[in-house]
């Protein structure tokens, strides 16, 4: 836009080249000077700069992405906070004040839900001695939730030098549920959320096959599921996005019980470095 703001666009890896799905949405100037550097950085293609854009897509107003970029980053440098950074979110407009003020309430909540959470262990650590000496653990989680599936299995792998593998769990008959067999640890994260009910057709799904299901997830998550889950790991409700923190300490609980039952020596797991000197 001539003001420096840009539209994002966005289309699903598996779904690029078909117009009829995707969505847009306004997003703060720093995105498109970022997802550039990106792009030239990935391609070494320099040439993108020269690329005739126009403004919100008006024929007759097109001039080079370079031009872009030094209107967003005018528009940057122009509009920062009190502490000399760019303004996103709510101070850059893009979300309502009813949002932020929901999702501020609910962070400064986060250090009492952290200290419940960690009251778990005992009983993770209760979990694992079932599951302990499998030899390939699955982790399964949606939306923001998807990212702590794979750390979950990245941790596991890290400190007890078992297989394991974090999927989405929309995605488990594209392949991965193949791999279930009698017994096979299943960590499934499901809050109580409007996702819950996928997240319970996935139990069900992975259950039927001989897995062993742990599902991460509330008190009235774990209630609603108990007949589709074979041991729940219960964690405080924080809310929708401070929630996969919460999950997060459940799963290293798991991974460190986990490796300290299998004799692994979790301070100093083998082959790993403090610090990366080649690439």
């Amino acid at each position: 836009f001539p003001d420096g703001g840009c539209y994002h666009q966005y289309q699903p890896l598996t779904k690029r080249g078909n117009n009829d799905i995707g969505g847009g949405f306004n997003d703060d100037p720093c995105w498109l000077i970022f997802g550039t550097v990106a792009y030239i950085k990935e391609t070494g293609d320099f040439s993108i700069l020269s690329e005739q854009v126009p403004f919100d897509n008006q024929p007759g107003s097109e001039v080079s992405l370079f031009e872009h970029l030094k209107i967003s980053m005018n528009h940057v440098i122009n509009n920062l906070g009190p502490h000399k950074l760019p303004l996103i979110g709510r101070a850059n407009g893009n979300i309502s004040a009813t949002v932020f003020n929901k999702l501020y309430k609910e962070l400064l909540t986060l250090s009492k839900y952290m200290a419940e959470t960690v009251k778990i262990e005992y009983d993770v650590r209760h979990i694992t001695k079932k599951v302990y000496k499998a030899p390939h653990f699955l982790f399964l989680g949606r939306n923001v939730n998807f990212p702590i599936a794979l750390e979950g299995a990245l941790k596991l792998k890290e400190v007890s030098y078992r297989s394991a593998e974090g999927f989405a769990a929309g995605e488990i008959k594209h392949g991965p549920i193949s791999i279930i067999e009698k017994g096979t640890p299943t960590i499934v994260l499901m809050p109580p959320d409007e996702l819950f009910e996928k997240m319970l057709s996935a139990c069900q799904e992975c259950r039927a096959r001989g897995a062993f299901v742990i599902a991460v997830t509330t008190q009235e998550g774990a209630q609603k599921a108990k007949d589709c889950i074979d041991k729940a790991i219960v964690v405080p409700y924080a809310g929708e996005f401070l929630q996969p923190i919460l999950n997060v300490v459940a799963l290293q609980f798991f991974a460190y019980w986990t490796a300290k039952r299998l004799g692994c020596d979790i301070d100093q797991p083998r082959n790993l470095a403090k610090s990366v000197t080649v690439e």
